[in-house]
């Protein structure tokens, strides 16, 4: 078995791994399972819109792991 390949020496590589895969599959999260959006415009929204479907989708700024929706409506934080 060659360890010399180019497959071997990019997906060897830890680092390069990680960054790749990231890019292919997108970050859900972890309790919906939807595809998390990092739309800045609407992080900046200070109020909770639920009946918008982007800011619903969007990366909640708090718990980084969480849609908006999960973070303010199923764990009911503030």
């Amino acid at each position: 078995m060659n360890l010399s390949t180019p497959q071997n020496k990019v997906f060897g590589s830890y680092d390069l791994r990680k960054h790749i895969l990231n890019y292919i599959l997108p970050k859900r999260c972890f309790s919906c399972k939807q595809i998390l959006k990092f739309n800045n415009i609407e992080k900046l929204k200070h109020y909770k819109d639920y009946n918008n479907y982007s800011w619903r989708c969007n990366q909640n700024r708090y718990f980084l792991d969480t849609c908006n929706w999960c973070y303010y409506y199923v764990y009911e934080y503030p």
